[in-house]
């Protein structure tokens, strides 16, 4: 066997080596990006049936009935903004001013560096907090009322 031969076979097989290499790294590619969009679509699935919880909103400077909205998303944001999950329309609240979400089986609150803050029973917040049932939440001149449990007619 002559040098040319031994090289050109050993060209060939370094060829084919990192063709294989070559779709093994585009698969691990593609399964990761099937992993990450899988679990993206499992966290906007609604929340089971079992966890029900819901919003009493009241706007404090209006004295109709209150507002019931169910927290049926793992994430709600609150604001101004028409992209919120919840809007707000109050000048004294931000257009992203605070979020909800449910993680490990409990309902957390975080205000996201509004500019006329965050309350929570009153006091108010800068890191994330776990909400109890009856919570209420003060944003602007909205008060929000975090229920988990209770019969949502009884409360209206």
């Amino acid at each position: 066997m002559t040098e040319n031969q031994l090289f050109s076979i050993l060209s060939t097989f370094t060829k084919y080596c990192f063709v294989i290499l070559l779709y093994v790294f585009i698969i691990s590619i593609v399964k990761m990006i099937y992993k990450d969009m899988s679990s993206i679509l499992e966290v906007e699935k609604n929340l089971p049936d079992t966890v029900s919880p819901f919003l009493k909103i009241h706007d404090i400077n209006n004295d109709e009935d209150s507002t019931i909205v169910d927290l049926t998303k793992r994430r709600v944001l609150i604001g101004r903004s028409k992209a919120c999950d919840i809007r707000l329309d109050d000048l004294l609240v931000s257009s992203k001013h605070f979020l909800l979400w449910w993680d490990k089986n409990e309902w957390h609150i975080k205000d996201l560096n509004s500019k006329n803050g965050t309350l929570l029973n009153g006091e108010r917040i800068d890191e994330p907090y776990l909400l109890d049932d009856g919570d209420r939440i003060r944003a602007g001149e909205f008060e929000l009322e975090f229920k988990t449990h209770l019969n949502k007619k009884q409360n209206a």
